[in-house]
């Protein structure tokens, strides 16, 4: 495996971590979904936990990693979570691909 990014995940203040975030563990793994219809960045890609939205690949990496999923799987895991942290440090993720 190939690490390709590491970052928080961006916008979780507006989407639903706060009432999942006890499900959630380190090295669990969510899902990537494209959302080529978002008005502010048509690269946007949401990431989510049992179909439930928790925010978005920042717009910095948004077009590398929708690039990559058009091409092969990409894995998100969960590097970090901690609800005590501001909001925009709540959620680590690692993103990876097969070698």
């Amino acid at each position: 495996m190939t690490q390709i990014a590491k970052f928080y995940v961006a916008g979780v203040q507006f989407h639903e971590l706060k009432t999942i975030a006890h499900e959630i563990n380190n090295g669990d793994f969510l899902q990537l979904v494209l959302e080529p219809t978002n008005q502010y960045d048509p690269n946007a890609v949401q990431i989510h936990f049992k179909d439930v939205m928790l925010g978005f690949v920042p717009k910095k990496f948004s077009a590398m990693v929708s690039g990559y999923i058009t091409i092969e799987p990409v894995t998100c895991m969960v590097v970090n979570i901690d609800m005590k942290r501001k909001t925009y440090e709540q959620l680590e993720v690692e993103l990876t691909v097969e070698d």
